[in-house]
């Protein structure tokens, strides 16, 4: 007899209940009705854990996962239309940044925005608009990535084969990488390098050549200069030294867990966690596999992972999800679309596991959720829930 969810437990016999118990409850369609490019919480700011957003076509939506009980509610969206600023279009990547310092009463929420217009604007949720727009890329935005230790800073990269380092506050940029085969990039923990992921499976590492300048006359305590305006890869960068062997296809996807810990995937589903350092070869911690990831596959598809960094969840290109204990290294959950078979382009999990989220096809987000077993005792639990979702549109 299984025993009673009110039982104490620990919080990871918690996270590993809600997901042996989870089953796919709500499908929102987002009205651009174009592929959802990115899907990404908000872990940088401890008290707005609960919102995550999207960006398809060229709308960026904020949703709130947690205070509406079953349903999703959208709390913002914004489209990138051409201005006098900006020609506007397509946004394909997004992240969050620290709202430390943020001036509003009741506080606020900031999403970095990129796409083919090549500039990345900086939205405010309270105020719905853009507060800072960043141009310089001459082609179209691949990623961006923020850093809690260093809330300042934004990092970007493009199609044009550069990566550059913002001051997003004062709309500038500090240096450009000269870096052509980056797929994906994060800041290290405290924000003095950047780590990148490269079109040939390898991984690097870039000191930021940036002076600070504490004391400046601005909404947070530190400005930086840079040091170097335009650097090489030879110049800026090092291949990390791996203790065993590491990715043979392109990474699409790291993050840097504040343990730590460096988790990488690559476009053929192979998952790896390394212990970090910066000096000595990393030693591969695990490897893990999404199944159904075909070796030849060029899709990118980026994982979730909670903030604690103990459960991952990844997709594949037939629509299915798996998620990943980081502690053992072991699948402890998978879930299956009904009647569709597309790729999944990107993942998501709450902290406490009872929701997890995937999209693909034209505007969709799936979220897989914790029923308690009490209220489906003596049914067919996973053929009610996956069969009859409900159905949300955010128009």
């Amino acid at each position: 007899m299984e025993r009673s969810y009110k039982a104490e437990k620990t919080a990871a016999e918690d996270k590993l209940y809600h997901l042996k118990h989870s089953y796919l409850k709500t499908i929102l369609k987002e009205h651009h009705c174009s592929p959802v490019r990115h899907l990404t919480f908000n872990r940088i700011d401890t008290d707005k854990r609960n919102i995550f957003a999207t960006v398809g076509g060229s709308q960026a939506s904020v949703y709130d996962d947690t205070h509406f009980g079953e349903f999703t509610a959208v709390m913002s969206q914004f489209t990138n239309e051409k201005t006098e600023y900006a020609e506007g279009g397509e946004l394909t990547s997004c992240c969050w940044l620290s709202t430390s310092g943020s001036e509003e009463e009741f506080g606020d929420s900031l999403l970095a925005v990129g796409g083919k217009d090549k500039c990345i604007s900086v939205i405010s949720s309270v105020k719905n608009r853009v507060i800072s727009l960043l141009k310089g890329h001459d082609k179209a935005i691949s990623t961006i990535a923020a850093c809690a230790a260093r809330p300042d800073l934004l990092l970007t990269s493009s199609k044009d084969g550069t990566m550059r380092v913002w001051d997003w506050e004062q709309e500038k940029c500090l240096t450009v990488f000269e870096a052509n085969t980056v797929t994906a990039v994060a800041f290290d923990l405290d924000g003095t390098a950047v780590i990148t992921g490269h079109s040939n499976g390898s991984l690097r590492l870039w000191d930021l050549p940036l002076k600070e300048m504490p004391g400046a006359k601005r909404k947070r305590e530190t400005a930086y200069e840079s040091v170097a305006a335009r650097v090489s890869m030879r110049e800026a960068s090092r291949l990390l030294q791996l203790a065993e062997n590491g990715h043979e296809r392109a990474v699409d996807c790291l993050r840097m867990l504040s343990d730590g810990r460096l988790i990488t995937k690559s476009v053929d589903g192979r998952i790896y966690i390394w212990q970090y350092n910066n000096t000595t070869p990393l030693n591969r911690i695990h490897a893990m596999k999404v199944p159904g990831c075909p070796q030849t596959t060029d899709y990118f598809s980026s994982f979730g992972v909670t903030t604690s960094g103990d459960f991952l969840a990844a997709g594949n290109n037939s629509g299915e999800v798996y998620v990943f204990n980081t502690t053992s290294g072991t699948k402890v959950a998978n879930f299956s679309p009904t009647k569709v078979s597309d790729t999944v382009r990107a993942c998501e999990i709450s902290d406490d596991c009872r929701h997890v989220l995937a999209v693909f096809g034209d505007g969709f987000i799936w979220r897989y959720e914790f029923v308690d077993p009490a209220l489906v005792e003596g049914t067919d639990s996973q053929s009610k829930e996956a069969t009859a979702p409900k159905t949300e549109d955010d128009e």
